[in-house]
């Protein structure tokens, strides 16, 4: 069997609705040689924040975002199910717009599949508030699975 490579993005609001993530990225990778991206993406001014508050000060120069989000509960909540289940991940992370940053990291690893975290939403909330969930279903480029909250 070839490798797959599955991406996981780490937008759900809860740890339980994270964990079901990892979870569902574990029982996808189960049985075949897979590696596992999870993804997260920091808004405008939340990686400095979240810089300091881990420690790494206010610089010249912010750190990673990559070394940021490894130090994050969300990439760690997902993470803790995948070493579980010993299953091999890496951690991307952006700044910008959950679907933006999905969006491009599903390009450059060329995801065969993604997980992503989804809610109920009148179709007012998501007119006004917009839906990452349902922009990288529609846009992404392979099959997609949705965790619902």
């Amino acid at each position: 069997m070839s490798e797959q490579t599955i991406l996981v993005s780490t937008s759900a609001k809860t740890e339980e609705q994270r964990r079901e993530l990892g979870q569902t990225a574990a029982d996808l990778a189960a049985g075949d040689e897979a590696t596992v991206t999870i993804v997260h993406s920091f808004r405008d001014g939340e990686l400095e924040d979240l810089a300091e508050k881990l420690g790494y000060g206010r610089t010249v120069v912010s750190p990673k975002p990559e070394a940021v989000a490894r130090r994050h509960s969300y990439p760690r909540d997902i993470a803790n199910v995948l070493d579980a289940h010993d299953i091999d991940y890496e951690i991307r992370a952006g700044v910008g717009e959950d679907a933006e940053v999905v969006k491009q990291v599903e390009e450059e690893i060329d995801a065969d599949h993604i997980v992503v975290a989804g809610e109920r939403r009148t179709p007012v909330g998501k007119a006004v508030f917009g839906s990452a969930a349902q922009d990288i279903l529609l846009s992404a480029s392979c099959p997609t699975t949705l965790v619902r909250g």
